[in-house]
């Protein structure tokens, strides 16, 4: 089976080399931004450039931003200065959040969810790439850009600029994540995007042969020879991907995340419970407040284990509530069916 559209991270794995500080091999760079845990079966989303790609880049010490494309004839000549820069089409105009969350009024949220038509999970997943592309030259009238297959294009700025609506800036950034943090927390990516789209994660398709394959390969580069917690873990799951058996190595990366969190016991029970097991009232309790205050990432979590409580008293409208959240992963998790 083909790949279910345009590859997101070709034009970045072109051109992000030079920029690196610490040499890396080609796969350790895509586990890194999430290349390599995204099924081959669905097309990539706005979505995933927040929450694989752009941090894992900045992990690698490359400063990433994404910014809406315009005639701005200036500004494009500086970026061409600088080095080529990336650009993307999608199927529609993504939704962006620019308040604060944490600045919200009490009660606002679950006003908002009232009132979003569509649900912003939808929109969302409307959001995906149709083509993606490298600008090469600029001018005032005309842009030339390149395809995935090096193929060299002109077309009136008015043109290019409709076809391809988002820039992905590139630059040297600051100093890079030690090797471990930076490994650490690309797992924890790859994991908080399986817990908010399960369907988008990788399969036991043979579409996705090859990049569970590749996966197992850069979890065993990952762990390496250590023999701690955490390494075992990772080692286990790049087994399980090789194997083909993607939802027994989603639960080695699962159990590996919530050992990094350094959580207290109780919550670290409650999320790690199977789901078909009623949580306390208690545990109700922390697992609400976590997806109310945490972490993006923490709050993934507690929506994932959540889903299967929205009976509980205070959960639906908690979920509710998150599916206005600025962070789309957070707002997929939250709109999770019941496991």
């Amino acid at each position: 089976m083909p790949a279910a559209g345009p590859d997101l991270n070709w034009p970045i794995a072109s051109i992000a080399q030079p920029l690196l500080r610490t040499r890396l091999s080609d796969l350790t760079f895509q586990g890194m931004i999430g290349a390599l845990f995204r099924s081959a079966t669905v097309s990539a989303i706005y979505a995933d450039l927040g929450a694989l790609t752009i941090p894992g880049l900045r992990d690698a010490g490359i400063e990433a931003s994404i910014s809406a494309l315009s005639g701005d004839g200036d500004h494009q000549a500086a970026l061409l200065r600088r080095g080529r820069a990336i650009v993307y089409g999608f199927a529609e105009e993504p939704f962006e959040e620019v308040e604060d969350e944490d600045s919200r009024e009490e009660g606002q949220l679950e006003t908002q969810a009232d009132s979003v038509t569509p649900k912003l999970v939808e929109i969302d997943r409307a959001c995906m790439l149709t083509e993606a592309g490298l600008i090469s030259g600029w001018t005032d009238s005309h842009v030339t850009w390149q395809d995935d297959r090096g193929r060299s294009h002109s077309e009136p700025t008015a043109a290019f600029c409709a076809r391809f609506i988002r820039m992905l800036e590139l630059s040297p950034g600051g100093t890079p994540a030690t090797r471990r943090v930076a490994l650490t927390a690309a797992v924890r990516r790859a994991t908080v995007f399986a817990l908010a789209y399960p369907d988008r994660f990788l399969t036991d398709s043979d579409a996705d042969a090859g990049l569970r394959a590749r996966a197992g390969d850069f979890l065993f580069e990952a762990a390496g020879r250590q023999q701690d917690t955490l390494s075992r873990r990772w080692r286990a799951s790049g087994a399980f991907f090789q194997a083909c058996r993607a939802s027994a190595a989603l639960n080695q990366l699962y159990d590996a995340t919530l050992r990094t969190l350094n959580l207290p016991d109780s919550l670290y029970h409650a999320l790690a419970s199977p789901h078909d097991e009623r949580l306390t009232d208690l545990q109700l309790r922390e697992l609400i407040y976590l997806a109310r205050a945490g972490t993006r990432d923490l709050k993934v979590l507690a929506a994932y284990r959540l889903s299967s409580e929205r009976s509980a008293s205070g959960v639906s409208s908690t979920l509710h509530q998150l599916e206005t959240s600025p962070d789309p992963l957070v707002r997929a998790a939250a709109t999770l069916s019941p496991i």
